[in-house]
């Protein structure tokens, strides 16, 4: 949502494919750039993943594409991209940030380059990154706090949900019929709406809702978001119910017998 807002505000044709995990698998892969050549894209730009995309991002460069690969996961072998944004890479002091955090900041610089100067907008990337921190479980404390900044982006960020909130986080927030939001409200019963269309659906849908200008489309995706968040937590109910323990050991915390 973050990446696709930003290109679009300096003018650029943009289409988005999250990968779906029942049918994709994760991250970029062969077919993916295929979908994306048959769009008429001359460009893939990956957000949060294609690190480890190394045969899918060699044979989008194969049939001519250019290759942007923007991610904050674990290097094993850079990809063969035109350009790779990683905050791990370079002299970059933190690199716990999440991938959302990265596309932030590629949209701040976007914005800057092509002097633009839009509030709401940048308001509403700012929340949607520091809400990130709280879905990632980016570190909010480390050794050296000098140079961690998710305490201050997640503390900016949540000021600013509470002070002027996006429509698309008031949304949310009204499922649950919250006025303020803090990292529990966030964690807890906001973002596992989010994750839950991922994990039963298509996540496209989640970008789709964050994309979303109409309040009447939002409210009925809203709704969309609750129910599947109630199937998945009777899924877990339901699977609970069926576990059987493997040991009639102690349990070491409580000291019954399981």
């Amino acid at each position: 949502t973050v990446i696709v807002s930003a290109l679009r505000k300096v003018g650029k044709k943009v289409t988005y494919f999250i990968p779906n995990r029942f049918t994709d698998g994760y991250g970029l892969n062969v077919n993916l750039v295929n979908k994306s050549i048959e769009s008429g894209a001359d460009t893939i730009l990956t957000v949060d993943n294609g690190i480890a995309a190394y045969d899918a991002v060699q044979h989008a460069k194969d049939v001519g594409l250019t290759v942007i690969v923007t991610d904050h996961h674990n290097i094993v072998k850079l990809p063969p991209a035109d350009a790779i944004v990683h905050p791990a890479l370079g002299e970059y002091p933190f690199s716990s940030i999440s991938g959302c955090q990265v596309a932030y900041k590629i949209a701040m610089a976007l914005f800057e380059t092509y002097h633009i100067h839009d509030e709401d907008l940048e308001n509403y990337l700012l929340q949607l990154s520091a809400l990130s921190i709280v879905s990632d479980v980016m570190p909010v404390a480390s050794k050296n706090m000098e140079v961690n900044e998710n305490r201050k982006w997640l503390m900016d960020g949540l000021e600013l949900m509470n002070r002027s909130p996006d429509i698309h986080i008031i949304q949310l927030m009204s499922i649950y019929n919250f006025k303020k939001v803090d990292e529990t409200v966030l964690g807890f019963y906001i973002i596992p709406c989010i994750n839950a269309i991922g994990r039963l659906k298509d996540a496209t849908f989640a970008v789709d809702y964050f994309l979303e200008t109409r309040l009447p489309k939002q409210t009925q995706m809203v709704e969309e978001f609750y129910r599947t968040n109630e199937d998945r937590k009777k899924m877990v109910v339901d699977q609970m119910k069926i576990l059987k323990p493997r040991s009639k050991k102690g349990c070491y915390y409580c000291g019954r017998r399981n």
